[in-house]
């Protein structure tokens, strides 16, 4: 009895160990990819579609460039308010109404891309599209924008 006690309790030791060892370099990853800007790499499963006919830099420039074309075209600040930022895409008026400049999933998805890219201006960016989200609520639920985070 003494000798499987003494086994059980030596197993818990070393997969303790093991776990610790395993943990240790995915936290200081983490850690290190999450105040990484843009480009992050990272090894994608076996199988994952990517292009191969062109190189990382290449791949890199090419989301670099759309991402400054999307910028141009989509980030807007309101004339009144020059801290504040939000993704315009009605210009050929198909929202309801006509004069909508944006819509929740688009601002939503401005931030996370500005977080993602996270170059030099983004933080500024993400920051002001936060602002002009906390500055207009939902006119249906006007408690709604308290309420999300």
């Amino acid at each position: 009895m003494k000798k499987r006690s003494l086994l059980i309790a030596l197993g818990v030791i070393v997969l303790g160990v093991i776990a610790s060892i395993a943990w240790v370099p995915q936290t200081k990853q983490k850690e290190h990819v999450g105040k990484k800007a843009f480009p992050q790499h990272t090894v994608y499963q076996a199988g994952t579609i990517k292009p191969d006919n062109v190189s990382q830099e290449e791949l890199d420039a090419g989301v670099a460039n759309f991402y400054k074309a999307w910028k141009n075209e989509y980030l807007k600040q309101p004339a009144a308010e020059s801290d504040q930022y939000y993704i315009f895409y009605n210009d050929k008026g198909y929202a309801e109404p006509k004069n909508a400049v944006t819509v929740s999933e688009a601002h939503g998805y401005g931030m996370m891309i500005t977080a993602i890219m996270a170059g030099s201006q983004d933080k500024q960016y993400f920051d002001g599209l936060y602002r002009f989200y906390k500055a207009h609520g939902s006119d249906n639920q006007g408690a709604l924008q308290d309420n999300i985070f």
